[in-house]
């Protein structure tokens, strides 16, 4: 195995994918992007593709070819989790897969699904949004983290090399456990169909993230799990950060994160493309770990429901959203909660 420059294979080149594949491969990496016929035939119609406006020769091969003989060091697995089970592909045995999937369950799934590999955790921090043309553009802030080995380590700081923040860790299981817990948003934002940003500004949407967050602090807290600290804001803080007024709340934001306006969650792309979201993966893990779950739980049904309807985002203000949730269980946020002045 080459120590200086490891050939990648990316399975699932979607967006995130294709944005850390992209980027290594602009830094003389040799990757292969493993994809769906869809991705693609959009490449070839925008006549190349691009990360953060620097175009790159991409490899792009479907994942119903035979990759038995595929002859790389390492291969990164970008898929949405739910589609892990149906993958059809082998590898080499001998090829250590480093998993950058949402959710606890990801990993526990690849090594079923490749049991005779190493199978590794990782995780992707940051959102990527496709611009016009076929420009992949960082739109949050985040890291990239991977289980630690020699190799990894080595993928990491390349990364590191081009200006993504990336680390080779020990302590995966803290870090997607933290990661699960920002992801219990990507549920508020699909169902309110609104960007990022603009969701945040608001103290009402925040208040049922902080509510699914406090309930995934509970389980944690039971299993004996102290999640990473991935934001400015430790985890157990978080929730009444995002309880602050909004006047309090924004100006205290802008110099913590970084927020693109054009970004969405993928739940929200999913929602709007009709196509299956992660939400069993991510809110519905926490309702899987625990029943008092009021919050996570409702907004499965919500999300379930937009998924099964397929008109895009149900467009919900957060307050029929807290209306749901109190309709089915009695939760509200409480009144020293709602105090809230908007200064923008």
């Amino acid at each position: 195995m080459t120590t200086t420059q490891p050939r990648v294979a990316i399975l699932g080149a979607g967006l995130i994918g294709l944005y850390v594949g992209g980027t290594l491969s602009l830094n003389g990496v040799p990757v292969v992007f493993i994809g769906r016929e869809r991705m693609l035939n959009s490449i070839k119609e925008a006549g190349g593709i691009k990360v953060e406006g620097k175009q790159f020769e991409c490899d792009y091969r479907l994942s119903s070819e035979d990759y038995s003989d595929l002859d790389v060091d390492v291969i990164l697995v970008a898929l949405k989790t739910g589609f892990i089970e149906d993958l059809t592909v082998t590898f080499r045995t001998d090829i250590p897969i480093v998993s950058l999937c949402n959710g606890l369950d990801a990993v526990d799934l690849l090594r079923k699904k490749f049991p005779l590999n190493n199978v590794h955790a990782g995780m992707v921090g940051f959102n990527v949004i496709q611009a016009q043309p076929f420009d992949l553009l960082k739109t949050t802030s985040g890291d990239v983290y991977m289980e630690k080995t020699d190799l990894t380590e080595n993928i990491t700081k390349i990364l590191r090399n081009a200006g993504i923040g990336a680390s080779a860790r020990t302590d995966m299981l803290e870090i997607m456990w933290a990661k699960l817990l920002i992801n219990s948003n990507n549920a508020v934002n699909a169902l309110a169909g609104i960007p990022l940003a603009t969701q945040l500004k608001q103290q009402k949407f925040r208040l049922i993230w902080a509510g699914a967050m406090r309930e995934g602090l509970k389980i944690v807290n039971q299993k004996g799990i102290v999640p990473a600290k991935l934001t400015p804001i430790s985890p157990y803080w978080l929730p009444f950060f995002l309880e602050l007024p909004d006047f309090v709340f924004n100006r205290l934001a802008k110099s913590m994160v970084s927020v693109d306006i054009r970004a969405g969650s993928s739940m929200q792309e999913d929602i709007t493309a009709h196509r299956t979201t992660e939400i069993r993966y991510l809110n519905g893990y926490l309702t899987k770990q625990s029943d008092d779950t009021p919050v996570n739980q409702t907004l499965v049904k919500l999300v379930t429901a937009a998924e099964q309807e397929q008109k895009g985002s149900p467009k919900l203000t957060a307050d029929e959203i807290i209306s749901k949730i109190n309709e089915g269980t009695g939760w509200k946020p409480t009144s020293s909660m709602h105090t809230s002045c908007s200064v923008m």
